[in-house]
């Protein structure tokens, strides 16, 4: 329901804070299409997170559950054309210090589960997804 850009903000003498422009969240008329769905909070940024560290301030900075490096520059891009956006994801490492030969590891060994969720989420869609009741 909710993105966090962490990439937005700024270092000062006290530590790190996010801009009042880094969070993001969705409108209610598109957000209650996804009531049902679990609600969880994506930190997304442009840097591979692969220290517990470094996730865990971008936890306590933005109270997200999971982090990413993709999708801020996309709810960013949406926005600003007032499109929504739905972020589907799947978790493949645990962004600490073992990321780098997790995420490999399940680049190797995923065999597309998402994907065919995600086919089958879009055939259910109606034709017009700005029109969702």
């Amino acid at each position: 329901s909710q993105v966090v850009a962490w990439q937005r903000g700024s270092w000062t003498e006290q530590g790190f804070t996010l801009a009042p422009s880094a969070l993001w969240t969705l409108a209610p008329d598109f957000a209650a299409a996804f009531s049902a769905a679990p609600s969880v909070r994506l930190a997304a940024g442009e840097v591979f997170i692969q220290a517990e560290s470094a996730r865990d301030h971008v936890h306590t900075l933005s109270e997200a559950d999971l982090v990413d490096m993709n999708s801020a520059g996309l709810a960013l891009a949406c926005a600003s054309h007032r499109l929504p956006l739905v972020v589907w994801r799947i978790v493949s490492d645990h962004a600490d210090a073992s990321a780098g030969a997790d995420f490999a590891r399940f680049t190797e060994e995923y065999g597309g589960a998402l994907g065919a969720a995600l086919a089958d989420w879009l055939q259910h869609l109606p034709a017009d997804p700005l029109a969702l009741e």
